[in-house]
């Protein structure tokens, strides 16, 4: 079996994501920094994911389909921070870890993530953003 470029490129694109994950997990290493603060900042899985759904066979299509997730990546991420906010700003109450919190504490909020998940479909959609709408969905899941 051959290995193209497109594959090489993949590997070398997750490379670089756990890479800066390891490099800001060295700055941890300086006194007084906070405990995980590479993790707080830089999620590796995530971005390696990213890295790795965004290439494309030619530089074209790369470059296309990147400016189409920035903006489905903003759609979902806007969406998220808001209904983290509105969510808290209404309750009191920090949203709840799924770790750490019972099943009635979770069901408003799930219920929350379901009903705005619709919003940011239809947000992609009316942006031409059709393509990206699972990035969204995903960026969105992800706050």
């Amino acid at each position: 079996m051959k290995v193209g470029l497109r594959t090489i490129k993949t590997s070398i694109s997750v490379l670089i994501c756990l890479g800066i994950y390891l490099g800001l997990k060295c700055i941890e290493l300086i006194p007084n920094t906070p405990e995980n603060l590479a993790f707080i900042i830089y999620n590796p899985f995530f971005a390696a994911i990213a890295t790795a759904y965004s290439i494309y066979p030619n530089k074209k299509k790369s470059v296309e389909q990147a400016k189409n997730r920035c903006v489905a990546s903003f759609i979902g991420g806007f969406v998220g921070i808001f209904v983290t906010l509105a969510f808290e700003f209404i309750s009191g109450y920090e949203w709840p870890s799924a770790l750490s919190s019972s099943i009635v504490d979770l069901i408003i909020p799930y219920s929350l993530v379901s009903l705005f998940t619709i919003l940011v479909i239809v947000i992609g959609v009316k942006l031409n953003q059709r393509p990206a709408i699972f990035v969204s969905i995903l960026t969105f899941l992800s706050v």
